[in-house]
């Protein structure tokens, strides 16, 4: 008699019950198979973290206890070196994606950034960027990108910066010396939080550097307005280094939103998952309210700025796109669109790394916070490294039997046969803006604020001691570095305590 009649003769039960042994032992197979094909799969050769291979979430139990501890990714990047003793090693951060390749040489880093065209920008910055709409930086390296780039041509030029951005910015540099003096007279020696009064500063610089005075509203001079009736009876008595809480200001809803903007980008930049994180955020009323703000605040200004071009006023950095464009839409015969808005690689082919094969999409992340950097660097057999990366005229390199991750400024400065010291740039390894073609775009504008700013500072200011639990190096990341704590505590110079060397 056949399996099929027998079957036939049994009841419902009795075939379930022959069954159900064999549904399970191939649900079971199916889903162990199915978790053995999800569990992270190393590159051959390349050092990694053997616990990670063993999880679905890779390295994400380890890399969430770093950061609940106050730590940064940043720094959880480099500090896996310590583990697998290599200058090239992976981690797997996103679940079920390919892993993470860490370079941890600034020498092959640099030689990335600058000399190998086949690593491009990383998706997963793409991703994280999605925020920011239409921005040229999330364009990977072509003719979208390059023309893009063309338009914002001269911007961050030294000329237009010094002539242009640099007295505005001087005048906001003395507003904020002036906001540090208001608030250091009633604090009577206690320290206060800067991180405010320095965003509010960055804000004011960075709308006069888009709009120009066709925009009115600013962040700083509201805070200082307010500040200025502080008196010292309005502040509560505390002991001496009990941070002194000042009253915030309020902000015009369009630099509300600014602020807002760069705490979003902080969270998408280091998100797992930037896609969904997005999606999710843009189902939200607050996601809505913002970008409708944002559209009616650009249609505004591109009106203002196509105004000021047909007057002949070309000053501000949208003056200066909207007259590229201008000129771009006459050689490609074309109306120009005048109302229209608009540290990491990725591999784009199958590339070789100090010796490791890197297969094409792979993320490849350039380590700016360990080895050479903030701890001493790795040894490399000089054999393996690239003809490019050989023949390249190497930088500086610290003095590594000192603590790197001390600021220490005397080690950019390097004395002179005549006795005067010269600011060197090169003295070391950094990688703070980037390299090469896809170096931060802003970055003189950065560096002109700080040279701006700190020396003000310092040239007006006794900085005084901290308690420790209110300073620190510890960072977060986001759209740049910040402190974790950002307090000071100063006493105001008086002009006879000052001497010129």
């Amino acid at each position: 008699m056949a399996l099929r009649e027998i079957l036939s003769l049994l009841g419902d039960e009795m075939r379930w019950s022959l069954a159900a042994p064999f549904v399970f032992v191939f649900v079971s197979a199916s889903l162990y198979l199915l978790y053995k094909r999800l569990l992270p799969r190393p590159l051959p050769g390349i050092p990694y973290n053997a616990g990670a291979v063993n999880s679905l979430w890779g390295d994400q139990p380890a890399l969430a206890r770093y950061l609940s501890t106050d730590g940064a990714f940043s720094t959880w990047l480099g500090e896996q070196y310590l583990q697998m003793g290599s200058p090239v090693y992976q981690v797997f951060v996103q679940p079920f994606k390919m892993p993470w390749i860490l370079v941890a040489d600034f020498h092959k880093a640099q030689d990335i950034f600058i000399r190998r065209p086949e690593f491009d920008k990383p998706q997963f910055l793409i991703d994280a960027l999605q925020y920011l709409g239409d921005f040229h930086g999330r364009n990977k390296t072509g003719d979208a990108y390059k023309s893009r780039r063309q338009l914002r041509q001269d911007l961050m030029a030294l000329k237009y910066l010094n002539n242009y951005i640099g007295p505005f910015l001087h005048s906001k540099a003395l507003d904020l010396i002036n906001l540090f003096e208001v608030k250091t007279n009633p604090a009577k020696g206690r320290p206060f939080s800067f991180r405010e009064d320095y965003t509010r500063t960055i804000l004011d610089i960075i709308l006069h550097h888009s709009f120009g005075k066709d925009y009115k509203d600013l962040a700083l001079e509201p805070q200082l307005e307010l500040l200025r009736r502080i008196t010292t009876s309005l502040i509560p008595e505390s002991g001496i280094d009990k941070p002194v809480d000042f009253t915030k200001a309020p902000r015009s809803f369009f630099i509300e939103l600014l602020y807002n903007t760069a705490q979003v980008l902080g969270k998408t930049t280091v998100s797992l998952a930037p896609q969904l994180n997005y999606w999710w955020w843009s189902k939200q009323n607050w996601y809505k309210k913002i970008l409708s703000e944002k559209n009616r605040v650009l249609k505004e200004q591109l009106r203002k700025a196509a105004r000021n071009l047909e007057a002949g006023r070309v000053r501000s950095a949208l003056n200066h796109i909207i007259m590229r464009e201008q000129v771009a839409a006459e050689k490609q015969g074309r109306k120009p669109q005048l109302l229209t808005q608009t540290i990491a690689d990725e591999t784009t082919e199958d590339t070789e790394i100090l010796g490791h094969r890197i297969p094409k999409g792979v993320q490849c992340l350039m380590v700016s916070a360990g080895p050479g950097i903030t701890m001493p660097s790795v040894p490399v057999n000089e054999r393996i490294r690239s003809e490019t990366s050989k023949t390249a005229k190497p930088w500086g390199k610290w003095d590594e039997s000192r603590d790197l991750k001390l600021f220490e400024p005397e080690r950019w400065l390097k004395p002179r046969e005549d006795d005067k010291i010269d600011f060197d740039a090169t003295s070391g390894p950094q990688l703070g803006f980037g390299m090469g073609t896809r170096q931060c775009w802003g970055r003189r504008l950065a560096q002109l604020v700080v040279r701006t700013i700190i020396p003000l500072v310092v040239w007006e200011f006794e900085m005084l001691e901290i308690p420790d639990k209110l300073g620190g190096y510890t960072g977060v990341d986001g759209i740049s570095w910040e402190p974790v704590n950002a307090f000071v505590r100063l006493r105001k110079l008086d002009r006879s305590e000052l001497r010129l060397p």
